[in-house]
C-alpha cells in the first residue's frame, strides 16, 4: 500500500510506546512471519485489550459481539492465539476501565461501554504501620521452643528433669481418653 493510504493509520509514538510496554510487538517484528504464540491468560488478554482499545481510539459502547471482534483484532496484532469469547467476557468483567450496562431498545441485552483513559493524579506514599509489640505467649506453639527469661540459667540435669516429666504428664493425658467414651 502506497505511504498515502497507510499515513492515517499508523499510531503516534506515545501511544506506540505503550503498547510495545504491555508486550505487542511492532509492526515490523518478525514474531509476525512464525506461528501464532499462545494465548494469554484471559485476565491478561482483557487487561491488554483495554489498553489497546483506548490506544486506537474505540472507546465507547458496544454490544458483546462486537466487542468479541475487535478482541479478535486485538489478538491479531499481538499475534496471538485469541482466548475463547465466554472466557474473555467474563475476565473482562472483572476488569477496570469496562463497564456494562443494560441496553435501552432491549432490557436483555448488555453494552460494554469502554471507557477512556483518566489521567490519574499520583497518590501519597503510604504511611507505614506503627510497630506493634506482641505479647509474650505463656504457651509455646508448634515448632517454638519456649524458655520463660527467669529460667533461662538452669542446670542441664534440670532441663532433663523438666522434660521427663512433661512427656509422663502427655503420656498419662494420651491415656484417659475423653469421658464421652467412659459414661456409655
Amino acid at each position: 500500500m502506497s505511504p498515502e493510504v497507510l499515513e492515517p493509520l499508523r499510531l503516534r509514538p506515545e501511544v506506540e510506546r505503550l503498547l510495545l510496554d504491555i508486550g505487542m510487538p511492532p509492526d515490523d517484528s518478525p514474531v509476525y512471519d512464525g506461528k501464532r504464540r499462545a494465548a494469554d491468560k484471559p485476565e491478561e488478554a482483557a487487561r491488554k485489550f483495554v489498553i489497546w482499545a483506548r490506544a486506537i481510539g474505540a472507546v465507547g459502547s458496544y454490544p458483546a459481539g462486537i466487542i468479541c471482534a475487535l478482541y479478535g483484532e486485538c489478538a491479531a496484532a499481538d499475534h496471538r492465539v485469541p482466548v475463547s469469547d465466554n472466557r474473555f467476557l467474563f475476565a473482562l468483567k472483572h476488569t477496570s476501565g469496562i463497564r456494562r450496562d443494560l441496553a435501552d431498545a432491549d432490557r436483555r441485552r448488555r453494552l460494554w461501554t469502554i471507557e477512556p483513559a483518566a489521567v490519574v493524579a499520583p497518590e501519597p506514599a503510604p504511611t507505614p504501620p506503627k510497630a506493634i509489640a506482641k505479647p509474650l505467649l505463656n504457651k509455646p506453639r508448634l515448632f517454638h521452643r519456649y524458655v520463660p527469661e527467669q529460667q533461662e540459667n538452669l542446670s542441664h540435669a534440670m532441663i532433663q528433669a523438666k522434660a521427663r516429666e512433661a512427656r509422663r504428664l502427655g503420656r498419662a493425658r494420651k491415656q484417659r481418653g475423653s469421658r464421652s467414651h467412659k459414661a456409655a
